[in-house]
């Protein structure tokens, strides 16, 4: 039989993405053909992952679809009739499946720890966000006691991630610290710890505490073996310099950030750098540019089935229509003011409540917060309205 997975977005080290990647070889080792194909895919992955416009992506017998967000990915599995299909919107049955299958075979695996994790984060980005946290901190503990260093910076990376979704920042914050000193006592601070430096530099940011942030973005800034790591911590320095001065020293760690960019051309790493970019054209008054940033970063997330990701370039489209719309207001320019008002619209519609997940069974969110944070008052579509008040909604 020939089993294709698909899967939006192909990162190591995320739990979806590894757990596509046991199955695939389960399923090889069980005699079938597999592989798994994805719309982006990490440099350290493009051996063993295929890129979704493979024509043997549609081929497949048996086709299991890792869902997120709506993207070309999406009406593409819609038209494979008369093939059997399976979404994630299994992911926590089959998960508690493969727990349950663990067990048999005998205590304490690591593959069963994998699989909670998987559980964990289906439940940490469903609806049951309490019961996932809880997991994840299971699983740390066990992993550690087990000595499964991959199985525990797995569970706690994800663990920083969904307790920043759902607001709890002062948390996410105090596991990646936790997490960054367990990397140094085992001796794989590079590796590990600079993953957990990205993760809670976004909390810091957030939370207004800069300086923190500038310390710790340094510090992965000199660890950094690669270029992912070294995208992301110029991205974060990048963006603490923009908001607080937007000076030379911005301006030159973006540029270094823009540049890496070409070669690490996942939505995941440059989404960020083109906010960047964007703010600081902002600061200095450069519309055309903050535009071109714009739009470069929207580009790039509508490939993706990252809803997180789509929440906050989104939001930077929104700022820069906004402040397109009112130079344009002040200079009597009608033509630009449509402009900004039509593609305001079109974001703004992939935002809106509920949209993305209404037949998957995804969270609902009175009053907003359908994307980004999980808390409807955390969702930085705030600024949204603001726009409609300038062109007319």
């Amino acid at each position: 039989m020939i089993v294709n997975q698909w899967v939006p977005a192909a990162h190591a080290g995320d739990a979806i993405g590894d757990s596509a990647r046991r199955m695939r070889d389960l399923f090889r080792q069980l005699g079938h053909t597999s592989e798994i194909y994805a719309l982006t895919i990490d440099s350290a992955l493009r051996n063993e992952i295929r890129p979704f416009d493979d024509p043997r992506s549609s081929t497949g017998e048996l086709t299991l679809f890792h869902y997120a967000l709506p993207s070309p990915m999406t009406d593409a599995f819609a038209r494979l009739r008369r093939r059997p299909r399976i979404s994630s919107a299994d992911a926590q049955r089959q998960a508690r499946e493969a727990i349950r299958v663990c067990r048999l075979v005998g205590p304490d695996s690591t593959e069963e720890l994998h699989a909670a994790t998987t559980l964990a984060v289906a439940l940490g980005w469903g609806n049951d966000p309490d019961s996932g946290i809880a997991l994840l901190r299971d699983v740390c503990d066990q992993a550690k006691r087990l000595g499964d260093r991959d199985g525990y910076f797995r569970a706690d990376a994800n663990l920083t991630t969904v307790l920043d979704l759902l607001g709890r920042r002062e948390d996410a914050i105090e596991v990646a610290y936790e997490g960054i000193a367990e990397a140094r006592r085992v001796g794989q601070e590079a590796v590990y710890g600079n993953f957990l430096r990205g993760n809670a530099a976004d909390s810091l940011f957030l939370l207004g505490r800069w300086e923190e942030m500038r310390t710790l973005s340094t510090a992965a800034l000199e660890w950094s073996e690669g270029d992912v790591s070294r995208v992301v911590s110029l991205v974060n320095l990048a963006t603490v310099e923009i908001e607080s001065n937007a000076g030379e020293l911005a301006g030159s760690l973006l540029g270094q950030a823009l540049l890496d960019v070409e070669t690490v051309r996942e939505a995941q790493y440059s989404v960020p750098a083109y906010q960047a970019a964007a703010s600081f054209a902002l600061w200095r008054g450069d519309l055309p540019d903050a535009r071109r940033a714009a739009e470069r970063g929207w580009d790039r997330v509508r490939e993706t089935e990252d809803w997180s990701l789509a929440s906050k370039m989104a939001a930077t489209v929104l700022e820069v229509d906004a402040a397109s719309a009112i130079d344009a207001r002040d200079r009597r320019d009608l033509v630009t003011i449509a402009a900004a008002r039509s593609n305001a619209g079109e974001v703004l519609v992939s935002a809106a409540p509920g949209w993305e997940f209404a037949d998957l069974g995804g969270r609902h969110h009175a009053g907003g917060g359908s994307h980004g944070s999980l808390a409807a008052t955390d969702s930085r579509f705030c600024r949204c309205p603001s726009l409609r008040d300038i062109v007319g909604a």
